[in-house]
């Protein structure tokens, strides 16, 4: 049967591998929508395994041909395979110019395919990088790669899917490591070295399928089988070990109003928004045990603009919610600077009870700013060219200080606004730990496509290196209840409106990727690149 199976995967693999002109990009952007897929709402891993491999096999035939086109030809078909990985991604960021109106439709079609074709790049130059390493390793053709071009190609990948996700305040979204949400048992193990070291893993399975062992025409598939196998296997069990539970001692209402960013945006409905959200808190305002109200009610992102300055908002807070209840709610805030400029904030405003009296307790400002979504990058340039009114306010808003762990209620928790929750290893203080993390945002912006799906696979993957749960809110979904494990307890769906009554997820013992960070994935490159170091004097053996 495996011979069976190896004959029959020669044919394809010399046919892909031996592409040329228009047909080999095409091949390449077809092979970046196809592992786009294997995120959501799709989850189709095959699909993941197939786009890189054929990626994988049409750079290595390019190994053994000339000086500098072979160059040329690897970086134009890394890059269409990641034009077409990043637009099939990424497309639901252009409804954002949607959202606002007439205005900016114009750059829709401009901006998201630019952007799309820079994060293009970032398997571009992986791609030329490894096309000069393997000329470099003795100049031969080959249509069946071996298991060392493999960890080669997939190192290179790894490094700069880990550049992406710190350079120019990083996008570390749609990590190859983020496909395995899906089934969530198969993103486990990210608790260990995180969702690069995860994605890193993948990689290599994924082009294991296609490569020789030695000199043999016999492929590694078996290999991407059984590692695939054993990486869900240990994820079931360590699911197995810390079944689903809630405590017992901390309640937590999380309010989902669902209202259309037109309508959000629009003064005019300020109050009939506010009402909405207050008419919903106070529904759940006898916990889920119908016995004491609950210790925290969690409103989304930007819920109540400038709650702080609004003493009729405070006040229909006192008369709606129970005194005993912290509102955690997203909102902004200005504040004047020492030269008299003011300062804009995308915060969540912590509203207590005081003698009585409902006051804004602390603020926690946003300190990861959304690139020309919350800040404007050469900003002088865009108000030259009449863009900066894309901005909500005026100059963008002011980044916050840093990760915090708040101290208010029953447990010490970790804020996050929206964005930051994609920044795996950033979400609190180093060397503290909370009991929770909260998230609030607005994806409002991204339409019901795939987009607000994605960023809840995020979460999902910040709870699993964290071992802590996540409470998050979103005004049009999903707001959910995330466990240690990543697993979604409870949820509302995209564009209903509702409220999750929950008690709170215990957290897990402190996992090893909390304690390493990323120093367990970058040992595991540098033993990749030890041992290529070592193979690169003969590569056949």
């Amino acid at each position: 049967m495996t011979n069976q199976i190896n004959q029959f995967l020669i044919r394809p693999i010399e046919q892909i591998s031996t592409l040329s002109g228009w047909r080999r990009y095409l091949v390449a952007f077809l092979g970046g929508i196809f592992a786009t897929l294997a995120m959501a709402p799709y989850y189709l891993l095959p699909l993941l395994i197939i786009g890189y491999c054929g990626l994988f096999l049409m750079l290595t035939s390019l190994g053994g041909k000339g000086a500098l086109r072979p160059l040329k030809r690897a970086f134009l078909t890394g890059w269409a395979f990641g034009f077409g990985y990043f637009l099939t991604g990424l497309y639901w960021m252009g409804f954002a110019f949607l959202a606002r109106g007439e205005q900016f439709i114009w750059l829709l079609p401009i901006a998201i395919p630019a952007f799309c074709a820079f994060l293009g790049l970032f398997f571009a130059l992986p791609s030329l990088a490894y096309v000069w390493f393997i000329k470099k390793w003795g100049n031969y053709p080959s249509t069946t790669p071996l298991f060392s071009h493999a960890l080669l190609f997939a190192s290179l990948l790894s490094v700069f899917e880990y550049a992406r996700g710190h350079i120019l305040t990083g996008l570390p979204w749609n990590n190859t490591g983020q496909a395995l949400t899906g089934w969530i048992a198969g993103a486990q193990t990210a608790s260990i070295y995180g969702v690069y070291g995860l994605g890193f893993l993948v990689l290599i399975l994924s082009l294991f399928a296609v490569s020789r062992i030695n000199k043999s025409m016999v492929f590694g598939w078996p290999l991407t089988i059984a590692g695939l196998v054993l990486l869900y296997a240990s994820g079931f069990l360590l699911m197995y070990v810390t079944p689903t539970a809630l405590r017992d001692d901390v309640q937590v209402s999380i309010v989902q109003p669902n209202i259309r960013q037109k309508d959000k945006i629009n003064p005019a409905l300020a109050s009939q928004n506010f009402e909405k959200l207050l008419k919903l808190s106070a529904s759940s305002n006898a916990g889920r045990d119908h016995t004491r109200p609950s210790d925290y009610i969690i409103w989304p992102e930007n819920a109540v603009a400038w709650i702080g300055d609004q003493p009729h908002v405070l006040n229909a807070i006192k008369q709606s919610i129970a005194p005993e209840t912290i509102i955690l709610g997203g909102s902004l805030r200005q504040q004047r600077d020492e030269s008299g400029k003011n300062r804009f904030f995308n915060t969540l405003a912590i509203v207590e009870d005081n003698n009585s009296d409902r006051q804004v307790s602390h603020y926690y400002d946003k300190h990861h700013l959304v690139p020309f979504g919350e800040y404007l990058p050469l900003k002088g340039l865009l108000r030259a060219l009449g863009l900066a009114k894309i901005m909500p306010v005026e100059d963008g808003f002011t980044a916050g200080s840093g990760p915090q762990i708040l101290h208010f209620g029953p447990a010490p928790f970790a804020p996050l606004i929206c964005y930051e929750a994609i920044f795996p290893g950033k979400l609190y203080p180093k060397g503290q730990r909370p009991e929770w993390l909260m998230t609030v945002t607005n994806d409002a912006w991204f339409g019901d496509g795939a987009g607000p799906k994605q960023h809840l696979d995020q979460a999902r993957l910040r709870s699993i290196e964290t071992g802590l749960p996540m409470l998050r809110s979103a005004n049009t979904g999903i707001s959910a209840v995330i466990d240690a494990n990543g697993r979604v307890i409870d949820k509302i769906p995209l564009y209903q409106q509702g409220v999750l009554d929950t008690f709170l997820p215990p957290a897990k013992a402190n996992t090893i990727y909390n304690l390493l960070g990323d120093w367990l994935y970058g040992m595991m490159l540098a033993a990749s690149f030890l041992y290529l170091r070592i193979m690169g004097k003969n590569p056949q053996d």
